[in-house]
């Protein structure tokens, strides 16, 4: 017969999209791999705009930027200066669509524990021991008039996983 393995993964909400992370190792191994979880796919935010909606609601603002013409976009951009590629870049900003790209976190379990001990008998599983990558984009639509080469959004990433950390040195060497 088989061995079943059975997986804990962790699901939450965030302003109604429900996001699921999905586990890397049953149960039964956690406490000797770890607790490791990664998103499966690309998560959709939301518009920038809609996040400052939401920032702009928790401190109990009554406008909103997404909304009328008395919204958050036009009172805030009101409130800043005469300069055209300032507002033009504001617009840009507050109707970029979010996405998480990427994310994994590892913590580590004993099997990491006791290599780790082998060149101090004393060490301990700390914060500095945890892994992770978090990869974000800002992406904005066509608007119809672009010709060329257009830029549509950016994306960032940090992680502090070794084979991101190979990869970045390997880069800067050459």
């Amino acid at each position: 017969m088989a061995d079943t393995a059975v997986k804990l993964g962790l699901a939450f909400d965030l302003n109604g999209t429900p996001i699921a992370l999905e586990p890397k190792q049953a149960i039964s191994e956690i406490k000797k791999q770890g607790f490791e979880v990664e998103l499966p796919k690309r998560l959709e935010l939301g518009s920038a705009g809609d996040g400052i909606d939401n920032i702009l609601k928790q401190l109990g603002s009554t406008y909103r930027v997404n909304q009328s013409a008395d919204s958050g976009v036009t009172v805030i951009k009101s409130k800043l200066p005469n300069f055209n590629v300032l507002t033009q870049l504001y617009d840009k900003v507050a109707t970029a669509r979010l996405s998480v790209e990427k994310f994994h976190v590892k913590i580590p379990g004993d099997d990491y524990l006791t290599e780790k001990k082998k060149t101090d008998a004393s060490a301990q599983i700390t914060s500095n021991d945890y892994k992770y990558t978090i990869g974000l984009s800002a992406t904005w639509p066509l608007t119809g008039n672009e010709t060329g080469l257009t830029l549509t959004g950016i994306y960032f990433e940090v992680s502090n996983e070794p084979g991101a950390i190979a990869q970045e040195k390997a880069a800067a060497s050459s």
